[in-house]
């Protein structure tokens, strides 16, 4: 079987480690940059079948370096999806004008990411893996505010064992704790993807209540669940 190559570049480690965690259960082999001038050199020797790439990055940035490959008959066909913190217009076009075929903006969540994989590997993992993981959760919904228990975690979302509150599609905060303590918590927020009922149980394994999924957190928190979910594959 001939894998799909994918290189990863951004001059931050902590986004490197994200999405290459992101690309764990595809079948694919991940390249790792940490400069659009790496990135070049890596490309002209294992071309690649896809590049995510930053776009602020010192010395070449990530426009200039999509604008490198296009430029280069054997490296121009190499779909890049340019991921950024700027949704400015001027941005885009700069982007767009360098030949960029995707644009992703930070922070993502790990459906967005591989969404977007798949408009050029359809091989690209579907399956989120889910972690067993019971400690408390607070959730903020509709102007409430009450405790919960978290019953499995993973980078994508969590499922929150609580009489169901809420709708499917409602914006929710919660605070989940990532350790037994109760010391160490992080924040997200989300939306409810779908409700369990004790008359309508959409898992049988799991008891009433609803599935979030993530939309946002800070870096740092982002950082922390995916490290923490490592420990737990342990």
């Amino acid at each position: 079987m001939i894998l799909h190559t994918i290189l990863l570049v951004d001059d931050t480690r902590l986004f490197l480690t994200l999405e290459k965690e992101m690309l764990s259960h595809s079948p694919v082999r991940v390249l790792t940059a940490n400069s659009g001038h790496e990135a070049l050199e890596l490309a002209r020797l294992h071309r690649p079948d896809l590049i995510f790439m930053d776009l602020y990055m010192p010395e070449m940035d990530g426009a200039a370096c999509c604008a490198a490959l296009k430029a280069e008959p054997e490296l121009s066909g190499i779909p890049v999806v340019i991921v950024t913190t700027s949704d400015l217009a001027e941005d885009r076009e700069r982007c767009t004008a360098a030949g960029c075929s995707g644009y992703l903006i930070k922070p993502f969540t790990r459906l967005n990411f591989l969404t977007m994989g798949r408009e050029f590997i359809s091989e690209i993992d579907r399956r989120e893996q889910r972690h067993q993981w019971h400690a408390p959760v607070r959730v903020s919904c509709r102007g409430e505010l009450w405790d919960a228990t978290c019953e499995d975690l993973s980078l994508n979302g969590i499922y929150i064992s609580t009489p169901p509150r809420g709708e499917v599609n409602d914006q929710v905060d919660v605070l989940f704790a990532i350790d037994e303590t109760g010391d160490e918590w992080i924040e997200a927020w989300g939306r409810i993807t779908w409700i369990s009922t004790k008359s309508s149980l959409q898992r049988p394994t799991l008891p009433p209540g609803f599935s979030v999924q993530f939309l946002a957190m800070t870096d740092a928190d982002q950082g922390r669940l995916t490290q923490f979910l490592r420990t737990l594959e342990k």
